[in-house]
């Protein structure tokens, strides 16, 4: 299922927030990463990039930074 669809029935999953922020970024959308960043944030005022390397393990550490970036590049931060 798309991240969309997802959000459509669930738009209350930070998860899927999370991850449409780092889409949006990684396309250079940086306001619809922005956007997804802020409801993130109003969903999970205390959220951290430090919570989400243990929510999102990565094997691949490269892959972990990289996904890591594009949250930064949305506004999310450490």
């Amino acid at each position: 299922m798309p991240i969309g669809q997802g959000l459509a029935s669930n738009p209350a999953s930070e998860h899927l927030h999370v991850w449409q922020a780092a889409a949006y970024a990684q396309a250079g959308d940086i306001d619809e990463a922005e956007w997804e960043a802020d409801q993130v944030l109003t969903l999970n005022p205390e959220f951290s990039l430090a919570h989400m390397q243990e929510a999102f393990p990565f094997s691949n550490p490269q892959d972990l930074e990289h996904f890591l970036e594009e949250l930064r590049k949305a506004g999310l931060s450490d």
